[in-house]
Formats: structure tokens, sequence, C-alpha cells
């Protein structure tokens, strides 16, 4: 009655209410996020009393509507003060369960059957695992790709990699997709890409602790994001044995030289930043080349007409004199 009754969300139309520093609107975009509109200087209008109540009071008779703002006071952050509390962390197992995110391999004699060892472990949280061939471990390392994700924050305890499914991280492509669209536009609707944001990490579950979810709101975040999608979908054929795979069309266009597609290097220095090297014989079928002297945006549906692949030509290459052609045309680019 002081300030008279709030209008609608200019937004959504929804109602606005007082959330102790300002108003805020209550209406929901989609079913995953509600509006982010705030004020503190709302627009009003005069409040209506119905005639019964003025007739029963004779009080609200000389009332007449006067506009003028409600001042709230700004609330000011103290400085937090960092104590032996605050420094804390949180463990990253469960109490109840000791052996959760373990993993715990039974050889040798002994006391008890495996399947009863086995369901003890399970009990408490662990899984059981194999030893398994040294070099297979160098190509396909599971424990290196959990530790990957972790650092992603994603919650391996929510998310079971082994029920992870294709459509599933198709559809969180296609969730970054759209933020990079958002992010990329002209004008940046900020309610558009918590909306997205809160959709991936229902698609993704994550464990933040006690921060906030990121907002997935830069180029950076997305192009992350899609590194891990990338190694979910690793595990994911790791452990279905589907064999090789190209990027989904989902998958937003971020981190690729010429576009989506089977990468293959024939120098050694591609992969000198890896701490472990495997020898490998290996055939590629290139077809006729595309020769591009830097990154592009080609694709099989944009290559320029008769060629089929596309080769990257760096500042380093072998010498030509040194290369080799088996009896059935294959070229083998020898070179010291």
């Amino acid at each position: 009655m002081a300030f008279g009754a709030l209008e609608s969300c200019p937004e959504c139309g929804g109602f606005l209410v007082f959330n102790y520093t300002n108003y805020r609107c209550t209406g929901n975009i989609t079913e995953w996020t509600t509006y982010s509109y705030t004020t503190n200087l709302p627009k009003r209008k005069a409040f209506e009393i119905p005639d019964r109540i003025k007739e029963d009071y004779d009080m609200f008779q000389q009332y007449k509507y006067e506009q003028r703002d409600c001042i709230i006071p700004q609330v000011t952050k103290k400085p937090k003060l960092i104590n032996k509390i605050d420094e804390i962390k949180e463990p990253d197992y469960d109490p109840k369960l000791p052996l959760n995110g373990y993993s715990v391999a039974l050889i040798g004699r002994l006391l008890k059957r495996k399947s009863i060892l086995k369901k003890h472990i399970e009990q408490l949280g662990g899984a059981m695992t194999t030893n398994i061939d040294k070099t297979v471990g160098v190509v396909v390392s599971t424990q290196d790709e959990i530790k990957t994700l972790l650092s992603f924050n994603i919650d391996l305890r929510k998310m079971s990699l082994r029920k992870l499914s294709r459509n599933q991280l198709k559809i969180a492509y296609g969730v970054l997709t759209e933020l990079q669209t958002l992010i990329t536009s002209d004008s940046i609707n900020k309610t558009s890409i918590i909306d997205a944001s809160n959709r991936f990490y229902t698609r993704i579950s994550h464990d933040f602790g006690r921060k906030k979810p990121q907002i997935l709101n830069n180029v950076d975040f997305i192009q992350s994001k899609t590194q891990m999608i990338d190694n979910l979908l690793d595990i994911k054929i790791v452990y279905s044995i589907q064999g090789l795979r190209i990027a989904l069309p989902e998958a937003p266009m971020t981190g690729y030289m010429f576009g989506k597609g089977v990468y293959f290097a024939d120098m050694v220095s591609k992969s000198g930043d890896a701490p472990e090297g495997l020898m490998l014989l290996c055939e590629v079928a290139l077809g006729r080349m595309y020769e591009c002297y830097k990154s592009t945006s080609l694709s099989v549906d944009t290559l320029p007409k008769g060629a089929q692949s596309t080769k990257d030509c760096g500042q380093t290459t072998s010498d030509p004199k040194n290369h080799y052609y088996t009896d059935d045309g294959v070229l083998i680019p020898l070179d010291q």
C-alpha cells in the first residue's frame, strides 16, 4: 500500500517477489531453469482496495496512492576469515564404504573362493579387477581415463561408466553446440546460457563439492567439456569394443584443425610429448590428397572435387629421395 503493487516481470510476465536484497522473478523459462531477472527498482501500479473493504473499514476510504520507491539497504559482505576448519577438504571417499573408488585384484592362493571375496569387496564399495598385458595397458588405460574425468569434476558415483549410453553423450554434444552458438552470437542471452548449462549438467553428472556449478559462458569451457565428452566416448568404446569412431555430428566444432574425421600423423614429433611410445606398422588409404598449409573447416562434404582426404603440410617433412614404394604401390616415408 505504501509503495504500490508490483507489476509483472518484463521478461516473462510472471510474478515478482521480494528476495531480501532485491526483487526476483518466479517464472520458469523451461523445466530446468528459472528466469534470472532481478531488480532493485521494479515498476509499480496503484494498490487497489475492494469497495467492500472500504465500507467495512473507514481508514481505507482516505487511502490515496502516491508513487514512491522503496529504498533497499545494500548489504556488504564481510571479508572471509580463513581458519583451520575452512582448510579441511572433504574426503574423496564415502566413510560408510571404505573401498569406494578402489579396484582390488585377487592374486595367488586365497583362503576363500573368489566369488565370496568379490561379494565382500563390492559390499564395501570396491570393484574387482584383473591384470592385463602391459602393452595393452599403454594403449588403453581406463584408470588414466578415469583420472582425466575426475579432473573435469565428473561424479562417477552417480554416473556409472558401464551404463553410459551413446544417446546420452549425443544429447550432451548437442547442448554444447547450442551453448557455442549462444556464446558466439551477437546478442548474448544470459538466461538461455544458464538453461543450457543446467541441461548439460543434468545429462552429465558433476561433483563440484560445496562450490556452485560453473556457467558454461565462454569458448574455453565449451572446448574443455567437449574434450571431456570425447574421453567419455573413448571409455564407452573400451567397455563395448566398438572399434574406430569419428566425432558425432552433434559435437561442437572446436579443436579440430581440419574438421571432424580420422586423423593420422606420419611424423613421430606429433606424439613427442607422450611419456611412452609404440612403434606400429600402419597402412592408411588416403586416395587423392588435398594439401593444406593452415587449418580449415573442411569436411567430407566440402572437399574440392576429386579429393578424398586432407593433408596438413607442416614446416618439417621427410626427404622424398628416401621414400620407398612397395610392389603394390604403398608409400613408406623413410628418413632419419
